[in-house]
């Protein structure tokens, strides 16, 4: 019987570690699951990073091209303004001195005493 006593007694150790085993594996179990969810949560907070960063690069873009574009339509308008000022400029010259000379050409052209002269 001295054996028995002895295998009840060293029973409750087994059991008493066993216990001790699962419970660690428990802990460990909670410490990976906590280090996923940490993961996780560190995954989306760099994500929405990377989004915001990818909006706010987006916007500086578009403002650069509106206000690129607005360049380009004020350089235009003030291309096409100088070109109607140089037409304008042109035909006030025509007006002033071309005109008036051919106007006269045209008169002594029509008159029928030019040709008795030539």
């Amino acid at each position: 019987m001295g054996r028995v006593t002895a295998s009840h007694a060293i029973h409750p150790e087994i059991s008493s570690l066993r216990d001790l085993e699962e419970e660690q594996q428990k802990r460990v179990s909670e410490q990976r699951s906590a280090l996923t969810r940490k993961e996780e949560e560190h995954r989306r907070l760099l994500e929405k990073k990377r989004q915001t960063i990818l909006s706010e690069e987006t916007q500086t873009l578009s403002e650069r091209e509106a206000e690129e574009q607005r360049s380009l339509e004020q350089e235009s308008q003030r291309r096409l303004h100088d070109v109607s000022a140089a037409v304008q400029a042109l035909e006030d010259a025509y007006t002033s001195t071309s005109k008036p000379l051919a106007d006269a050409l045209i008169a002594r052209v029509m008159d029928t005493a030019f040709f008795t002269h030539v």
